[in-house]
């Protein structure tokens, strides 16, 4: 059997074995499903790049494809889930997140100086801690407002309202427990808040047009990309060809 025989014979077995279709594996492989084809017909074969991708895909090492007999076991799918790339947090973002929390932390500075050089002053001594939560929190929706999501605000919103409560019950000389009621209206009004501004942004105008441009912009980025890879493709199916044609050249 011809060298091209047995790789276009593996090619079709490690994909029946893994369940994919020529035009799965050709999307896998950012091919054309032409060129697959032409690999399992034995009319081409695959080049080193494509057979170490192939090789990586099923979990199979490079002499799988040229050899008539095989040690592993393809009884049962071999392909391999892609590892999911980590998010990657842009300079910009970073930068952002950085003075915010360089903002905050001067809150529990001033809170801790107050704790060490002037317990005299403030009784019980940990006040200071105790409002820095909700102060910070605040700060928080100030920064969040100018840079983040409105969504975040209205969570931190939210936490600096009972928080500034707790704040009030601890800090008063009577533990007056009704000041928590004052919490139940303000959450229902944020509730309401942050359904009306969310959905209203939603269906603006302006958003929608946003969203768009950048859909249509994602689109034309990954049009370029497979415009790309064709151009690759049609490179590499003439290289094959031409060798093809020079080693039946050298057969007559």
């Amino acid at each position: 059997m011809e060298l091209n025989e047995i790789i276009s014979k593996n090619l079709i077995e490690l994909r029946k074995k893994n369940k994919l279709t020529q035009l799965e594996l050709a999307e896998k492989l950012d091919f054309s499903n032409k060129s697959i084809s032409k690999w399992e017909s034995g009319e081409a074969i695959p080049s080193i790049e494509i057979l170490m991708k192939l090789s990586k895909l099923y979990g199979v090492s490079l002499d799988y494809f040229v050899s008539e007999v095989h040690q592993e076991d393809v009884s049962t799918p071999i392909l391999k889930e892609e590892p999911k790339q980590k998010k990657h947090i842009s300079r910009y973002t970073y930068n952002r997140i950085t003075i915010s929390l360089l903002c905050i932390s001067v809150v529990w500075i001033v809170a801790t100086y107050m704790f060490v050089f002037a317990p005299n002053l403030i009784t019980p001594a940990y006040l200071p801690f105790l409002w820095a939560v909700p102060i910070s929190f605040g700060l928080a929706i100030v920064f969040n407002s100018i840079w983040g999501k409105t969504s975040h605000s209205f969570v931190y919103a939210s936490i600096t309202v009972w928080t500034f409560l707790a704040s009030m019950f601890l800090t008063l000389p009577t533990r007056f427990w009704q000041i928590f009621l004052l919490g139940v209206p303000l959450q229902i009004v944020l509730i309401l808040l942050a359904n009306l501004i969310l959905k209203t942004r939603k269906n603006d105008p302006d958003t929608i047009h946003e969203k768009r441009k950048h859909f249509v912009f994602k689109l034309r980025k990954k049009k370029v990309k497979k415009e790309k890879r064709k151009l690759v493709e049609q490179n590499l199916d003439n290289k094959e060809e031409q060798n093809l044609d020079n080693n039946s050249n050298k057969k007559e």
